[in-house]
């Protein structure tokens, strides 16, 4: 699975009508995970999330999706994880 997207957060002005999209669109499923966050799957297997962009991370009214990359081990994999840094805000802390 190194090197494939496997997790897409998405942050939104309106959870609802992303759900609603999602679901009655594209045809995948949600399920809620607590009051603020809401779990997205295809063919029964979670493949991202939706959740309302925090007011300390809102600004204007931007949407963002944020897609999650997997490597077996950052030292192993340092292409992949070039690649994936490339695009942070804030940079991880690595050991």
């Amino acid at each position: 699975m190194t090197g494939k997207f496997f997790w897409y957060e998405l942050m939104t002005s309106d959870r609802t009508a992303a759900e609603t999209f999602y679901d009655k669109v594209i045809g995948l499923t949600s399920a809620s995970f607590g009051d603020s966050y809401t779990v997205v799957e295809a063919g029964g297997r979670g493949i991202g999330g939706l959740m309302t962009i925090p007011p300390e991370a809102a600004d204007g009214d931007s949407t963002s999706v944020e897609p999650t990359l997997a490597i077996v081990e950052a030292d192993a994999d340092p292409v992949a994880l070039g690649c994936a840094r490339r695009n942070l805000v804030a940079q991880p802390a690595f050991p």
